[in-house]
């Protein structure tokens, strides 16, 4: 009997798998609305408006729903967002004068056992939208989701910060002094920034930037690639394990730093008095602004060629320093004034 028993566990698995994939079939067939699981009732819409003066910070904590923030029509603060009776989203105002909007953890906890697991899917990719006005330099807002996109254009802050679990990062023409956008799973899109400080991250998806002026610029990725283009920034930080790193247009006064494990590094008119191009399996191809003779310049591969090497350690002495590594790739970079 034994011998029969990774038989019948293939053919269970089997099965299970074929009968999986029957069910999605009729469901798409019926064109099923999985939201018609969720028991909690159709969301209600509210809208809430607040003189700017009133208030120093705004944090929006949500689980299903997109977020969008955006410039104000008039001089006020407006806040729109969606509630059920079962999956209810608060919203108020502290003593500290901070909005807080949030779906309340302990409430939704105990709907998912009684009312489903899918409570509260309605709301899932309706808006919630912060409209501020120009003069909101001197308010913080912070907005997390786990399961929606969020979209921000516009805007003039003082510090922001937007984080969501499952869903795409959007972002352009904002002001900031510190700004923050970070995702696990989806795209970060970023264009026309300007901040102290700038980081954008996300696990499984590519990252997209360009005309960004910051005094640091950080992008993070793991599994995509990243395309930077027309950056001004003190120091600018580009890092990814799987995926290709794309630069044009950047200068940066103290470093430029480019690294992935598994992905070629593509350069076009980049300047910086330090410069690190570092890959595993890829080239590292294109252009520098300036003149070799003014760099310490360090550079290997062990499977390609290497135009750099002629200027390995030719200029010990400078402050400035080039370094190009890869183990499987060519190293092919030229300098134009």
């Amino acid at each position: 009997m034994t011998k029969y028993k990774n038989k019948i566990l293939i053919i269970s698995g089997i099965v299970c798998a074929l009968g999986a994939i029957c069910m999605a079939i009729a469901m798409m067939t019926v064109k099923f609305d999985v939201k018609a699981l969720d028991l909690c009732g159709e969301p209600q819409q509210i809208s809430k408006s607040y003189d700017v003066k009133d208030i120093k910070a705004i944090s929006v904590k949500q689980y299903n729903s997109e977020v969008l923030v955006k410039k104000s029509s008039d001089d006020k603060i407006h806040v729109t967002y969606y509630t059920t009776d079962c999956c209810p989203t608060v919203s108020e105002l502290t003593q500290d004068s901070e909005i807080k909007l949030y779906d309340d953890f302990w409430d939704y906890g105990i709907k998912q056992y009684t009312k489903g697991f899918f409570h509260g899917y309605k709301k899932h990719g309706l808006k919630t939208i912060i409209e501020l006005p120009e003069n909101s330099n001197a308010i913080n807002i912070k907005t997390e989701t786990s399961n929606g996109k969020i979209t921000v254009e516009n805007i003039n802050v003082n510090k922001a910060e937007f984080y969501t679990s499952n869903g795409k990062i959007q972002f352009s023409n904002i002001v900031s002094d510190t700004f923050c956008g970070n995702t696990v799973n989806g795209s970060v899109t970023a264009d026309k920034i300007t901040a102290d400080n700038i980081s954008l991250g996300t696990t499984n998806g590519h990252i997209k930037v360009s005309a960004l002026k910051a005094d640091k610029l950080s992008t993070t990725t793991s599994n995509g690639a990243i395309t930077v283009k027309n950056v001004n920034a003190k120091s600018a930080e580009m890092t990814t394990s799987n995926g290709g790193i794309s630069l044009s247009d950047i200068k940066s006064e103290n470093l430029i730093k480019a690294s992935t494990s598994n992905g070629a590094i593509d350069i076009s008119n980049i300047s910086s008095d330090n410069i690190t191009l570092q890959t595993s399996n890829g080239s590292i191809l294109g252009n520098i602004t300036g003149n070799p003779d003014n760099y310490n310049i360090s550079s290997s591969t062990s499977n390609g060629n290497d135009s750099l090497a002629i200027y390995n350690n030719k200029n010990k002495t400078s402050n400035k320093k080039i370094e190009a590594y890869t183990s499987n790739g060519n190293i092919l970079v030229e300098f134009t004034e």
